[in-house]
């Protein structure tokens, strides 16, 4: 995806919580994109999938 996005791909980080998905980072070719273990067991792979692009879509449009 950060691929089709034109950055690199960010850092990735599971975290203990609620579903929740956010990313972060000053530059967007020093990103982290942190999904909760509440939302990887609430939600199918297609649907992870999207919240990912969703917030590479947010890295990349700064």
């Amino acid at each position: 995806m950060s691929e089709r996005a034109g950055i690199q791909m960010p850092e990735v980080a599971v975290y203990d919580g609620e579903a929740n998905a956010f990313a972060t980072g000053a530059f967007k070719n020093s990103a982290l994109v942190a999904v909760s273990t509440g939302l990887l067991e609430s939600m199918t792979k297609e649907e992870v999938e999207a919240v990912l692009g969703h917030e590479i879509a947010h890295i990349a449009n700064g």
